[in-house]
């Protein structure tokens, strides 16, 4: 299977503090190491590849996309604002 992305592992962790404190997690009484294990199950299957950390390169190109979707959601919310 094609990955169609990465993630990395501190992420992965991140979000699964945040998804123990949800009910679906709570009622079955999961670790932590549950979650995670899940979330990474999950995206697996999606095709989200599971990254230690992020090379120079790597890096730059996430910031660089990351400013320009913040430029083009100021833009747009500009464009509404205005109507």
């Amino acid at each position: 299977m094609r990955q169609s992305g990465g993630c990395l592992w501190r992420a992965v962790y991140e979000i699964a503090q945040v998804k123990t404190q949800d009910e679906a997690f709570k009622m079955q009484n999961a670790s932590l190491e549950t979650v995670v294990k899940s979330i990474i199950g999950l995206a697996r299957s999606l095709g989200v590849e599971i990254i230690n950390d992020l090379s120079a390169e790597e890096s730059n190109t996430f910031l660089e996309e990351k400013e320009r979707l913040r430029a083009e959601a100021a833009a747009e919310a500009e464009s509404v604002k205005k109507k």
